[in-house]
């Protein structure tokens, strides 16, 4: 059982490259959020801001290579920290 307040998803500082022809291009450097139950999150932003690339690097959907996703399990500020709690 949940309880109110109780964090249901908690990204810290998720990052996730393309490697290219050209070079690296950091999709999504950086990204923080929790969400508690009962909490709706929104992710808005323009065109290309990686709002799609957060969504599916969180559920892991992102296929390697060639993106690389960093979700160490540190809260390190040079390491990123992805933690997915649930309900039981």
């Amino acid at each position: 059982m949940t309880h109110q307040g109780e964090v249901l998803l908690a990204v810290n500082g998720l990052k996730t490259y393309f490697s290219t022809d050209d070079g690296v291009v950091k999709s999504v450097d950086g990204v923080t959020f929790h969400i508690k139950k009962g909490e709706t999150l929104a992710v808005v932003g323009e065109s290309g801001s990686g709002k799609s690339v957060t969504s599916l690097s969180v559920m892991r959907l992102i296929p390697t290579p060639p993106a690389r996703s960093s979700r160490a399990r540190s809260s390190s500020p040079a390491r990123t920290a992805f933690r997915r709690t649930s309900s039981r």
